[in-house]
Order: structure tokens, then C-alpha cells, then sequence
């Protein structure tokens, strides 16, 4: 696609271009994201650097407001690294490692996705993901958690 070409803002192209300042997607990236918005379950294997982070990022604002993104990683310091960017491009993000820390944003993460109207990203660590606290969020958010993505997945046996 010409950089100079027109596309709808709310299209994967126009939020790629709109909100991550990027001009185009790298190899795979554009058919994941097409296959998960028709509702198929999808593996992204790209090489390290190869823009796995970008499909799970951008695929929650095709839903406009209200929609969660649970992001699953054992990898703290690279969740707060994606955090710290989300941030940096004006979009909401989380950062849970240790399971008392997601009991004490609960609230607030079920308040920003019911109330607020608010695209959030919600990355954490696989204790997090299985803790009762959590559990019990996810209860409450279900109706916009658009998706939940394993990054750093050959680490899956250990968990």
C-alpha cells in the first residue's frame, strides 16, 4: 500500500499509520490481525523484532472504545518496556507482575474497560493470570476482552 493512499481511520492500515506512526506492516502482521478480527484463533511465529508485539497492540482499537487486551508474558521488563511505549503514543496500558499488584488495580481496570470507555492493554505475568483476584476481574471485563495473547510462548511448559 502507497503511504500517500488514503485509508479509514479505523481501519488496521489507518490505525497503523494514525496512532503507531508507522507507514506500513511488516510480513504477517496485516493477516493476523485480519484473521483475528474474523474471529479465528491465531499464531503469530516471527523472528525476534519481527513485530509480533504490533498485532496484539493494534488489534484491540478495531473495536473502538472499551475493549481489553490481556497480554500474558513471563518477561517483566520487557511488559514494562511495551507499557512504557503504549503510553508514550497516548494509549492506555497496565503493567501486572506480582499477583498482589493485580488485586490492587482491579478496580481500576474494571472501571477503565466498563466506565470508561477506554481501549486498554493489560499485560502480566502467568502468576497474575491465574490468581483468584484475577479470576474474578476477568468476570467483570469479559464482555470487552477482544483478546488474550501468550507472548514469549515457549515459555508455556514452564507454566
Amino acid at each position: 500500500m502507497d503511504a500517500t493512499e488514503e485509508v479509514p481511520e479505523t481501519s488496521p492500515e489507518g490505525i497503523l499509520r494514525n496512532v503507531f506512526k508507522l507507514k506500513e506492516f511488516r510480513a504477517g502482521q496485516l493477516k493476523a490481525i485480519e484473521s483475528l478480527r474474523d474471529g479465528r484463533d491465531v499464531v503469530v511465529r516471527l523472528s525476534t523484532n519481527g513485530g509480533k508485539s504490533l498485532v496484539y497492540q493494534l488489534f484491540p482499537r478495531l473495536f473502538g472504545d472499551s475493549s481489553c487486551c490481556l497480554v500474558i508474558s513471563p518477561l517483566s521488563a520487557l511488559m514494562s518496556e511495551q507499557v512504557e511505549k503504549l503510553r508514550d503514543l497516548g494509549l492506555k496500558a497496565i503493567c501486572l507482575i506480582v499477583p498482589a499488584h493485580a488485586k490492587d488495580l482491579s478496580n481500576k481496570i474494571i472501571d477503565r474497560c466498563q466506565y470508561c470507555n477506554q481501549t486498554l492493554s493489560v499485560y502480566m505475568s502467568p502468576e497474575c493470570a491465574v490468581s483468584s483476584s484475577w479470576m474474578d476481574v476477568m468476570k467483570e471485563i469479559r464482555h470487552c476482552l477482544h483478546l488474550i495473547a501468550v507472548d514469549e510462548a515457549h515459555c508455556v511448559a514452564e507454566w
